[in-house]
């Protein structure tokens, strides 16, 4: 794999799963709330892969963000992602 592309990769789970979850659980102080606006976001950052690519995206990436929350670490994900 490119290089730059596995670091894309990263510093996506570091945008949304890390940085961006978290924002959004100190607003709404759920983190079920947070994990299902984060990935509302996502999908629809996404959406220019096409709906169908950005389902599947969604549909692979409920286990990772269940794995973040349960374990508190971004690591699945980004091991997952790359």
């Amino acid at each position: 794999m490119d290089p730059s592309r596995l670091f894309g990769r990263i510093c996506e789970e570091l945008a949304f799963r890390g940085y961006l979850q978290k924002q959004f659980q100190a607003i709404v102080g759920s983190s079920a709330l947070a994990v299902l606006f984060q990935a509302i976001v996502f999908g629809v950052g996404h959406l220019y892969e096409g709906v169908g690519a950005a389902a599947r995206n969604h549909s692979f990436r409920s286990p990772v963000r269940a794995a973040r929350r349960l374990g508190k670490s971004l690591r699945p994900g980004m091991i997952a992602h790359a």
